[in-house]
């Protein structure tokens, strides 16, 4: 495993038990033209149950299917029938990575879930998480200046060793043999 991954704990696909808790993680790749392992962030996330999340995402890594079976579950927790579901742009989001990236490699930012929100987009931020989208879309004249963004985010309410680890994190990602 690559060492720029030593600060953070890996979340291993087979044990996602152990994840169903709050917090932020972070998920990377190397894109499948790259012969050698450098990663590039794909995509951070914060979830009440990250173990869940990625649950689903691992699986719509697996396989993309254009119609998802989805059940009816009434108020009183019954399941009273199956429809099929048309594939949203999440499902899209993972075939797309599916195809263009190997070694996914998805990492525990924090367990934290106090600013997670904060945390999320300061890492992302940190990283230019390629597929990653903050409370909607942005359209293609939509300018971002990343650092200025960065720069702004109020980290004051998060822990100073977090941000430390994620400034540390984010010189040797970007410090990645190219």
């Amino acid at each position: 495993m690559k060492s720029i991954f030593d600060d953070f704990e890996i979340i291993e696909p087979d044990k996602l038990k152990d994840y169903y808790k709050p917090g932020v993680w972070a998920m990377f790749g190397v894109p499948m033209e790259l012969e050698e392992d450098r990663y590039v962030c794909l995509n951070v996330g914060k979830n009440i149950c990250i173990g869940e999340e990625l649950q689903i995402d691992y699986k719509r890594l697996e396989s993309f299917n254009l119609f998802q079976p989805k059940k009816y579950v009434n108020q009183f927790n019954q399941m009273m029938f199956s429809y099929p579901r048309f594939a949203d742009r999440q499902d899209y989001l993972y075939k797309e990575i599916s195809e263009r990236y190997r070694n996914i490699v998805t990492i525990l930012v924090t367990d934290d879930a106090n600013n997670a929100y904060v945390v999320e987009k300061y890492f992302a931020y940190t990283t230019e998480a390629k597929y990653w989208v903050s409370n909607g879309r942005y359209k293609s004249s939509t300018k971002v200046d990343i650092e200025q963004i960065r720069k702004n985010i109020d980290i004051s309410m998060i822990n100073p060793e977090l941000i430390k680890k994620i400034i540390s994190f984010g010189k040797k990602y970007r410090n990645q043999k190219l």
